[in-house]
């Protein structure tokens, strides 16, 4: 599977950012100021979580025809241009070993993209020690207009990113990056750390790391922000029939405006399962922990229905529960 598909099923997760969390409460989640997870949020801890985690599973490019400007386009967009990159290279002049230029492009909607490249060995081509950085200015893709900027850095790279065959460790940046409609706006700013391989067609991996990742939302006049910090994404494709079956987990602290601004922790008990046929993941468990132990996990229990279970004293006795169907949660 090509880089285009495969980096965008992570987007995950990270679309659903902004907002961020003290120290203390992030590497402990029961300390005091993280969320306390009651029978009145646990099933909004639930939505935040799922709707999240979700983007990881997103097989779909950037752009397909729903003209709304979300979290997840942004991380898409700048994985989105990383087969690009090779166009890009091939076409800047040979300079001087080191030197960096310029380009801009326009985009299909209007606006434009100025492209910087930074060819380490001026050999045209991109490889380790390699940079390229995006400042947007209306940048119109598929009815959404783009600003700020972004930056990808490579510390290995083997193979072709524009095949199925490569590895490469990178790092993205984002600066103010806004994705707008007429009906809203998201903006992001954090940096990424990408370790990416593929060895055939629906054969890959991809391992994500982010110290702090956030988005600042604005739809019909009501703003909203997220934020992850110290998360871990694994995503692993295997070949199944004529498509792929994914295996995802995650690990690290959400903070939601949505939820009080006060964050929880997210694991894996179970890495969720999705098919490449299917829209939602047909198995899997993830759990959220909060003040005091207080807890919720959401199970997939088919392709339609999660498992939402409470347990607000920590005491591992799950009171409450409620069944949701994924688009109710998403």
């Amino acid at each position: 599977m090509r880089i285009s598909s495969i980096t965008l099923a992570l987007v995950t997760l990270l679309a659903a950012c902004g907002g961020g969390g003290g120290s203390s409460s992030v590497n402990n989640p029961q300390a005091a100021g993280a969320l306390l997870i009651t029978a009145s949020n646990y099933q909004a801890v639930a939505q935040e979580s799922m709707s999240s985690t979700y983007y990881l599973l997103q097989s779909t490019s950037l752009v397909t025809g729903a003209q709304v400007a979300s979290d997840r386009v942004l991380l898409s967009f700048g994985l989105a241009q990383l087969p690009k990159l090779k166009q890009w290279f091939a076409a800047a002049p040979r300079l001087v070993t080191g030197a960096t230029t310029t380009q801009t492009n326009s985009c299909s909607g209007g606006g434009s993209m100025s492209v910087s490249v930074t060819d380490v060995n001026g050999n045209q081509q991109v490889d380790a020690g390699d940079s390229v950085s995006m400042n947007l200015a209306n940048c119109n893709e598929g009815g959404l207009s783009m600003n700020g900027s972004m930056a990808a850095s490579f510390t290995a790279l083997t193979g072709s990113l524009d095949s199925n065959v490569y590895s490469a460790t990178m790092t993205m940046s984002f600066t103010n990056l806004t994705a707008g409609t007429s009906a809203g706006s998201a903006t992001g700013n954090g940096s990424i750390n990408l370790a990416l391989s593929s060895t055939a067609v629906n054969n890959s991996r991809v391992d994500l790391t982010v110290a702090s990742f956030a988005t600042s939302d604005n739809y019909g006049g009501v703003s909203s922000t997220r934020s992850l910090q110290d998360f871990m994404i694994s995503d692993t494709r295997t070949p199944s029939g004529l498509g792929f079956l994914s295996s995802t987990s995650i690990a690290g602290t959400l903070t939601s405006s949505a939820l009080e601004s006060r964050p929880f922790t997210l694991s894996t008990v179970a890495p969720l399962l999705r098919y490449s046929s299917e829209s939602y993941p047909s198995s899997g468990q993830l759990k959220a922990v909060g003040m005091n132990g207080s807890q919720v996990r959401f199970t997939a229990q088919s392709l339609t229905n999660v498992l939402i279970e409470l347990d607000a004293d920590g005491n591992g006795i799950y009171e409450a529960s409620v069944i949701k169907a994924w688009l109710d949660l998403l």
